[in-house]
């Protein structure tokens, strides 16, 4: 299928979204993306960091954002919201069945029965998505991952959040021979760097959702005394709804080596691997899609999908 010409599409988004706060940006994107994005569902992914006490205690808070993110929305109860994995995977064969995880290879047959392909937009570490594989094999030719996580290969550090977390997920999705799209964020999605100012700006439709997302982008910077923020987790979402903001590569996909260590390889089955994001095209849509969704909807909520 080429970039940019299956509109919509099925898809689920698989989220950490309480982690930090590039989640809620990316599935306010995607809701605010009906012409390109058909969400058929957010799942929540495990993370263990300041915010959470455990990997579940991480999946459960995300969770809740998800739903208080549908609410303001407004599709809270159209659109399922999934609890995910309560723990990381403990070796690259062993699954952590869950509802979301569930949810996933469901999903793929639906979509596979009605002539499509399911994509999962994975902001997280890839323990939800990776279960799903090594529970129902078959799915892996129903599937599209985007995968935003790693960095760029030719990098010497590889030490990112997303796959650290859960680096047996992340080499069984890159061992499974499904078509997989991967975003890294140093060296390629480190592009989509925003400052107050300029968001201030731009994010001015008054709606719920905007207001939101205004307030934890001040208030993650106050934290931590920053002046701006790259908001990783939207380039899943642009990458269909603004391709040409993207140079991509075909290559045949690397090893990933238990400490972290990218391999590159020949003779293995293909991926798309990011090259290149120009921030600029990404923001603009960005923004114009949650002006439009503010004014069709008199500052409430989302009203069409």
């Amino acid at each position: 299928m080429a970039i940019g010409k299956e509109s919509p599409v099925p898809m689920i988004l698989d989220t950490d979204t309480f982690n930090e706060i590039d989640d809620q940006f990316a599935l306010v994107y995607a809701l605010c993306s009906p012409e390109h994005w058909r969400v058929a569902g957010v799942t929540a992914a495990p993370f263990l960091n300041a915010r959470s006490d455990s990997a579940g205690d991480g999946m459960r808070k995300s969770h809740d954002e998800i739903l208080r993110i549908l609410e303001l929305m407004g599709c809270r109860g159209r659109i399922p919201a999934c609890a995910g994995s309560t723990r990381f995977m403990e070796g690259k064969r062993r699954a952590v069945e869950s509802h979301a995880a569930g949810f996933i290879a469901e999903a793929a047959r639906r979509a596979n029965a009605r002539g499509e392909v399911l994509h999962i937009c994975a902001i997280a570490a890839l323990t939800n998505v990776a279960s799903a594989l090594l529970i129902d094999p078959e799915i892996r030719r129903m599937i599209r991952i985007i995968w935003l996580g790693g960095h760029r290969y030719d990098m010497g550090r590889n030490d990112e959040f997303n796959l650290r977390q859960d680096v047996a997920a992340a080499q069984t999705v890159f061992d499974s021979g499904c078509e997989l799209w991967h975003l890294p964020c140093l060296g390629v999605v480190q592009a989509l760097r925003i400052g107050r100012e300029e968001l201030d700006r731009e994010l001015d439709g008054g709606d719920r959702a905007s207001e939101y997302l205004r307030s934890i982008f001040h208030e993650f910077l106050d934290r931590r005394e920053l002046k701006d923020k790259v908001l990783w987790d939207i380039s899943t979402i642009a990458s269909l709804t603004v391709p040409e903001a993207f140079r991509f590569r075909m290559l045949s996909a690397p090893l990933l080596h238990d400490d972290m260590r990218w391999e590159l390889t020949s003779g293995r089955h293909r991926i798309r691997v990011a090259e290149h994001v120009d921030r600029d095209p990404v923001f603009t849509d960005l923004f114009r899609r949650l002006r439009r969704n503010a004014e069709l909807c008199g500052g409430r909520h989302v009203q069409n999908f």
